[in-house]
C-alpha cells in the first residue's frame, strides 16, 4: 500500500474524463495520458500555474471582471496580475497583446464558455482571434471550463491552440459541489511537470474519489442526472429574470 502512494493503476478515470469531455466540447484529440486528475477546478488552475512556474515566472492576465480565486492564487504565487478588457463578444485580443508587449504577460486565466461571474460566453470568432494572439506571443491560456453544465457552444482554446492551452474542468458544478474532483488536459510537453505538481501538493486524489468519479462517469444514469440538473438550473434562471425584469439583462439559455 505504501509503495503505491502516488498513482492509480490503469488510468481508468483519466480515460473516462477524456470521453466525458470529448462528448461535450471540441478540445481536439485527447490522449488520456495527458489528462491529470485534480482535487477540483481551483486545484487544476493551481496545477497549471505552478507547472508553468517551473519553466518561467508567470506574469498573469485575468479578465476585468474575474473570479476572485484566480487573483488570490496568482498573488499567493508571487505573480504580477493585469486585467484584460472585454466587449460584448468577449476578451479583446488587442488588450491581451498589449499586456504581453507592455508588461510581459505570458499566462492568461479565463473561461471561453461560461465566464465567472458574468456567465458571458465568448463568440467563436473571438476565440480564434485570442488563440492566434496566444500562439504568436507565446502566452499560455488556462481555460477554466468548470461552470458549463450543457454542450459547449464552440471550440475550446485547446482545440485552437493545443500546445498553449491548459484545459481545466470539474464535476463539482456539473453534478455536486461536494464532489471535489476535476481534471486538467495539459500540453503534451508539460504533462510530467503537472503530475509532479499534483504529487507535491496532494500526493494524489484519494482512492475513494477516484473510484467514485469512475463510477459516475461510466454510469448509465449520468445523462439523466445532468438533464435534470439543467432543467432545475433553467427554473432558477427564469425566476432570476422575472425578479430582475426591470433591469436591462442578457443571459445564456
Amino acid at each position: 500500500m505504501f509503495l503505491n502512494f502516488g498513482s492509480h493503476k490503469g488510468r481508468t478515470l483519466e480515460q473516462s474524463f477524456a470521453r466525458f469531455i470529448s462528448n461535450d466540447i471540441d478540445t481536439g484529440q485527447i490522449d488520456p495520458n495527458h489528462v491529470v486528475i485534480t482535487s477540483g477546478a481551483q486545484h487544476g488552475v493551481m496545477v497549471a500555474l505552478l507547472s508553468i512556474k517551473q519553466r518561467e515566472q508567470p506574469v498573469v492576465a485575468v479578465d476585468d471582471l474575474a473570479f476572485g480565486g484566480f487573483r488570490d492564487l496568482s498573488d499567493m504565487l508571487g505573480c504580477d496580475i493585469y486585467s484584460i478588457a472585454w466587449d460584448e463578444d468577449g476578451p479583446l485580443p488587442w488588450s491581451l497583446e498589449h499586456c504581453h508587449q507592455k508588461f510581459g504577460v505570458n499566462v492568461y486565466i479565463t473561461s471561453a464558455e461560461v465566464h465567472n461571474p458574468t456567465m458571458a460566453c465568448v463568440t467563436n470568432e473571438r476565440r480564434v482571434e485570442l488563440a492566434d494572439v496566444a500562439k504568436r506571443c507565446g502566452i499560455s491560456i488556462i481555460d477554466d471550463d468548470c461552470c458549463r453544465i450543457s454542450v459547449a457552444s464552440g471550440p475550446s482554446y485547446r482545440a485552437l491552440a493545443p500546445q498553449m492551452t491548459w484545459y481545466v474542468t470539474s464535476l463539482s458544478k456539473v453534478l455536486s459541489s461536494g464532489l471535489r474532483l476535476g481534471a486538467v488536459i495539459a500540453p503534451e510537453l508539460c504533462v510530467h511537470t503537472a503530475r509532479k505538481v499534483v504529487m507535491t501538493t496532494i500526493l494524489r486524489v484519494s482512492d475513494y474519489f477516484y473510484h467514485l468519479g469512475q463510477h459516475i462517469l461510466t454510469s448509465d444514469a449520468l445523462a439523466g442526472v445532468r438533464s435534470r440538473i439543467g432543467d432545475e438550473t433553467e427554473t432558477y434562471l427564469e425566476e432570476a429574470i422575472n425578479r430582475l425584469g426591470r433591469f436591462e439583462l442578457s443571459w445564456q439559455p
